[in-house]
């Protein structure tokens, strides 16, 4: 065995699914959500993966496609996966539809799946005062 050798450093195929989440993980941070969209297409033909699943959703939602990040996001509810941002992120779509009750239910939602004290959580108790 040489030495100082591991998996970790063998590079990854270009068509790694890990890398191409990272990748658009990447775009979405940068501002580049339209660019990330067509690599979580990608992705998700070919695996469930949540994480590209979230990604893509954010990305959408990033790109004013609410309808679509709606789509997303409800699969990840069904899923349990990321339930107090995924709460968070349906109440900021329901907002943008001007659906206040809908959007305090998700609200709440997010508080009771969010620890106190948290970003997330100061975020979700100011909006659901506010509205």
């Amino acid at each position: 065995m040489l030495s100082g050798w591991s998996k970790a450093n063998c590079p990854r195929p270009p068509g790694d699914v890990g890398s191409l989440n990272n990748q658009a993980a990447i775009l979405i941070q940068s501002g580049k959500s339209a660019a990330a969209l067509p690599i979580l297409d990608q992705i998700l033909a070919r695996t469930n993966l949540s994480e590209a699943r979230l990604n893509r959703a954010m990305a959408r939602l990033a790109s004013q496609d609410f309808a679509a990040a709606e789509t997303d996001f409800r699969e990840l509810e069904q899923a349990g996966t990321e339930p107090a941002l995924v709460s968070y992120q349906l109440a900021t779509i329901a907002e943008h539809r001007h659906a206040t009750n809908q959007a305090m239910r998700y609200f709440r939602l997010c508080l009771t799946n969010t620890p106190t004290r948290t970003t997330l959580w100061h975020q979700a108790s100011t909006l659901s005062v506010v509205n």
